[in-house]
């Protein structure tokens, strides 16, 4: 079986690089080799796509199809996919010929080697994916650095994702580029583009799961209707379902979350996987220099930034604390927006939670701290954090919660609450009973057998 490890890349193309970055070496940090690949790769891609976006950067040079000018005026529309989920395979020959299932709507596909296709790499140490405008210029690019190996999957969260794009901001092609590093430590290079001719009338998706170019597989996409009016938003049932095909989304999530610093602390911490957790990302780096890896640990905090995503990864609460000399061991509350709305709508249900933790280590340089916990809002997964002071992740405890409300969480019944304290109260009623019935036992034994038992 081939191991796998999962990263997310994301679209850039508004905020700082160093944040970003962050972000993006948190997921590589968090997922461990091995993991098996499941939709929320996708949860986090999209997650990171919204909370940090940077200009685009022409670092390394890609080669770019061979596309035509347009005229803006014409209508256009792009029915390429929202999202894409690849999978390294090293063997396949896809140069040669690029598995395309469907090219009715592709315009032109290019794909190199450097040196040669018969050198094939043991990993791969950087992937970068760029998609270009209607003028042949990038308007979104995302990149990631590591040691991927045979199997490893990721996804590309595309430009449609943003809304109010003009129609030259439309991706008219995807590019990608491939380094990897062969058993001999040689380095090749894969190259490959996709452009798409945009028209209104395509079909979805325009590249599907299967096709294959280079070390690439598509495993998987996801549509958008914003820019390709073919696209039913959702599909009319032939039967009438006799339930509502809309899935409830809960919040068994805490109502309000009480943290506690610990400056020694390190990530990943001891919050994983669990029925209520659907992944949780922790990265500490250095702002001026991500690659340093000496001393991260903070002997104060700076600032302190909490937020709420829902599962369009719109931000829907953000709460910023003031600027201030946290010092280890500071306790802070942060009070979801479950605790304070009670007319939340499905869609904005808070899918994650992000901390972002800026601190100065002991020669002042600044250390930044990003937490993710991404949530699977099951219905039934309750209590999804404990609040025991035993749950840490990067620089904090999770040392107390206020739980779900029920009417988020229908999972967490009053009845079950009811019979919880009952139950603690027959408990201590018992433990009581008994104590009294053997206080009355010994005095009873000191007034029967007065010549055996002192009793003073």
């Amino acid at each position: 079986m081939l191991s796998s490890t999962e990263i997310t890349m994301r679209k850039n193309n508004q905020r700082d690089y160093q944040d970003e970055t962050r972000m993006k070496r948190a997921l590589l940090s968090a997922l461990p080799s091995g993991s098996p690949t499941s939709s929320w790769v996708l949860i986090f891609s999209m997650l990171l796509s919204i909370l940090m976006t940077r200009p685009v950067h022409g670092e390394l040079s890609i080669h770019s199809p061979q596309h035509q000018s347009r005229d803006t005026a014409e209508t256009i529309c792009a029915c390429s996919p929202a999202t894409y989920t690849f999978r390294l395979d090293f063997g396949l020959d896809a140069c040669d010929s690029p598995k395309i299932q469907d090219q009715s709507f592709v315009e032109n596909v290019t794909c190199s080697f450097a040196p040669s296709m018969a050198n094939r790499p043991e990993r791969v140490s950087l992937i970068e994916i760029t998609e270009l405008g209607q003028d042949g210029s990038p308007v979104s690019s995302d990149s990631a650095e590591g040691n991927f190996p045979d199997g490893t999957s990721f996804t590309y969260i595309s430009h449609l994702n943003n809304a109010n794009l003009s129609q030259t901001e439309l991706p008219k092609s995807i590019i990608g580029l491939l380094i990897g590093v062969t058993s001999s430590g040689e380095q090749v290079v894969n190259e490959w583009s996709v452009s798409f001719t945009n028209e209104c009338g395509a079909s979805f998706p325009v590249l599907q799961a299967g096709d294959q170019i280079g070390w690439l597989e598509i495993t998987g996409t996801t549509l958008s209707s914003r820019y390709c009016p073919g696209v039913a938003p959702t599909p009319t049932p032939t039967v009438t379902p006799t339930v509502a095909p809309t899935v409830k989304r809960c919040a068994c999530t805490p109502s309000i979350y009480t943290f506690q610093l610990d400056l020694q602390a390190a990530c990943p911490g001891n919050i994983g996987i669990s029925d209520g957790i659907a992944q949780t990302l922790c990265l500490i780096e250095k702002r001026s220099n991500r690659l340093d890896r000496n001393n991260l640990v903070p002997v104060l905090v700076m600032s302190i930034q909490i937020l709420e995503l829902n599962e369009n990864f719109d931000v829907i609460v953000q709460e910023n604390f003031p600027m201030s000399d946290y010092a280890d061991g500071f306790v802070f509350q942060y009070e979801s927006i479950t605790s304070t709305n009670d007319t939340l709508s499905n869609e904005n249900i808070p899918l994650s939670l992000q901390l972002i933790l800026s601190g100065l280590n002991s020669e002042g340089q600044e250390v930044v701290n990003s937490i993710v916990i991404a949530f699977t809002n099951d219905c039934q997964a309750f209590p999804v954090l404990e609040g025991d002071g035993q749950e840490q992740i990067g620089w904090t405890n999770v040392v107390n919660v206020t739980s779900a409300r029920s009417i988020y969480c229908p999972g967490k019944s009053c009845a079950k609450d009811c019979l919880v304290q009952l139950l603690y109260i027959l408990v201590d009623e018992l433990v009581l009973t008994l104590i009294h019935a053997a206080v009355s036992l010994f005095f009873s034994c000191c007034n029967w057998c007065p010549d055996r038992i002192t009793c003073d």
